[in-house]
């Protein structure tokens, strides 16, 4: 998990430079864009990766999937929903967390 962890830091680190984002923004309306980043990068490492279409919280959302984690670089938008506070920029779960909902599609192969 350290080696994804490594990645989706790198990616949100990269998106956030290319957009002229800073790091402690919410990257609130770009969770399609930003996972598409990650999926890219993580399929050129040779992982075996989905892109996810879905909801999250009730609304539409899109993150990653890979190694039976839930990758989600703007996770920190939804801390208005969420009864509690949000500290961490970089979401890793196992992908049976209950609030992620695969309602839209996924994708396979390069995005970007």
């Amino acid at each position: 998990m350290n080696k994804l962890y490594e990645i989706c830091k790198k990616v949100r680190e990269q998106f956030c430079i290319d957009n002229d984002y800073l790091w402690e923004e919410d990257l609130a309306g770009c969770c399609y864009d930003i996972s598409a980043f990650l999926y890219d990068e993580l399929i050129q490492k040779g992982y075996d990766a989905k892109w996810i279409e879905g909801e999250y919280y009730g609304c539409y959302h899109c993150w990653v999937e890979c190694n039976g984690y839930i990758l989600d670089l703007s996770v920190k938008q939804f801390e208005r929903f969420s009864r509690k506070k949000v500290l961490q920029f970089i979401y890793i779960r196992k992908c049976q967390a209950s609030i992620y909902h695969k309602k839209v599609r996924e994708m396979d192969g390069i995005l970007c």
